[in-house]
């Protein structure tokens, strides 16, 4: 290239590497090491664990509530940057508890808003100066940030296995550290966030560094109408699994056009993180409620790739009345699951080691589900065959207290509420709720309308809105 062309294009683009967008004002970067979405589950390492336990009372969960050191600050230019350091001394700092969100504990300023953003509508952009009325106006409360830290000792028996970090609800976007190392960055404020940091753990004492923002490019998609509220505000818990683990599952629990017959889709994948592929033995039960005695009782053997992954679905195994290998699973005569009547079946998997005599069990994974059938016909919506007429509310995870950490107790008290109130479904305004709601919703029997969190009003709407993220084409 010629050297005088050279020198004018690197005259054009240094300006701009030099001024590149932080990731949290970067449309094009939403996660960073961060594990795909994946089905709620927990590897217990006995059967009766599994089955008898919740899924966050496993040995091999390590829960990380409580009390952490907390600093607050209005700008990012304020934030401690090197506040992740093992040597850093937080010692001075506040203490704050999680889950919890920071305004309620007296950092910062709650903010209510149905479709304004509470910044100045820039898109990607949250730092622009806002109309004077904003809280957000002084540049030194621009955009919050909370910086976390804590320690755990990892478990001894963990350190030839695989470690990973979920934070359940995090608002708005955050940087994780263990140890000094950064780990990766995570978006999308209501929908867990799992990162593996095997390769970051260390025995004994860890030191866990968290940095949050109050808005980022993510925040034009969470605009929803409720108090804009920040911080580490759901469950943060370790868990350790095998080097060869179940990865997701789906379980597609239907009834036939009978509606007494049961279907099940079982669908499994795994993941080997180990360098030599590895052989293991797929058991899947399903229980009867009454007898705990096994309904369907299949084992499927596999070799699970070197640093990869293997999906398996299971069709047609130990139940001989089912014509085609390549249909569903059949249970005759099933209990529905219904709002009033929320029948529920146990399912179990465990893997074992291949290879020997008698496999060697190595994790149990465990859950329930419910047999639900439901279409429309002739303008009627029906729940396994019968018509129903929906009533409904909306909800949001809040508490007039605690913002939006929400407890158990919170979650079972709101759905018995909506039970004595004669409502049999709820509507989950405007975000993905907590796990524990929809679990206990399957337990007490409501219909949940889930929603994906996305709802970006603050930009327009409709197909003449000029810049909208809502356009209706």
């Amino acid at each position: 290239m010629n050297p005088r062309l050279l020198a004018t294009v690197l005259a054009a683009l240094l300006p701009s590497l030099s001024a590149a967008a932080p990731d949290w004002e970067n449309e094009a970067v939403f996660r960073i090491n961060k594990e795909a979405p994946r089905a709620t589950s927990m590897p217990f390492p006995t059967r009766k664990g599994a089955l008898g336990k919740h899924r966050l009372e496993s040995p091999w969960c390590l829960m990380l509530n409580g009390t952490w050191k907390f600093h607050h600050v209005g700008h990012p230019d304020q934030r401690p940057a090197d506040f992740y350091q093992p040597s850093f001394d937080a010692s001075g700092w506040d203490d704050i508890p999680v889950p919890s969100n920071w305004q309620m504990h007296g950092y910062g300023t709650k903010i209510y808003s149905n479709a304004t953003y509470p910044f100045k509508k820039d898109p990607p952009r949250v730092m622009g100066t806002p109309p004077g009325s904003f809280l957000t106006y002084p540049e030194s409360n621009r955009n919050q940030v909370g910086s976390y830290r804590r320690t755990f000792t990892l478990p001894a028996d963990w350190n030839v296995r695989q470690t990973f970090i979920s934070f359940e609800g995090v608002d708005s976007a955050f940087y994780l550290w263990v140890n000094g190392q950064k780990v990766g960055y995570s978006q999308d404020s209501r929908t867990t966030a799992e990162f593996n940091i095997s390769k970051f753990v260390q025995d004994g004492d860890n030191v866990l560094a968290v940095e949050v923002y109050q808005h980022c490019d993510g925040s034009y998609l969470e605009d929803q109408d409720m108090w804009r509220l920040s911080g580490i505000f759901r469950d943060v818990f370790l868990h350790s699994a095998a080097p060869v683990d179940l990865h997701d599952h789906e379980l597609n629990a239907s009834l036939a056009e009978d509606n007494q017959t049961g279907t099940l889709e079982p669908n499994f994948k795994f993941r080997n993180a180990g360098p030599q592929a590895e052989k293991i033995a797929v058991r899947f039960r399903l229980l009867d409620t009454e007898s705990g005695a096994p309904l369907c009782d299949a084992t499927q053997f596999i070799e699970v790739p070197a640093t990869g992954t293997k999906k398996i679905q299971l069709r047609n195994l130990a139940t001989p009345s089912s014509e085609k290998a390549d249909q569903p699973i059949r249970f005759p005569d099933i209990t529905p699951w219904s709002a009033e009547t929320p029948a529920l079946y146990s399912y179990l998997i465990t893997l074992s080691s291949f290879g020997k005599e008698k496999p060697a069990p190595f994790a149990h994974y465990s859950g329930k589900l419910g047999f639900k059938r439901q279409e429309i016909k002739d303008g009627q919506f029906l729940i396994n065959g019968k018509p129903v007429l929906i009533k409904g509310v909306n909800r949001h995870d809040h508490h007039p207290v605690t913002g939006h950490y929400v407890t158990e107790e919170n979650l079972r008290e709101d759905i018995l509420t909506m039970k004595r109130l004669n409502m049999n479904a709820v509507r989950c305004s405007h975000y993905p709720t907590d796990p524990r709601f929809l679990e206990l919703c399957d337990e007490l029997g409501l219909y949940v309308v889930d929603e994906a969190n996305n709802e970006s009003h603050g930009t327009g709407w409709g197909g003449n809105a000029k810049g909208s993220l809502a356009r209706v084409e």
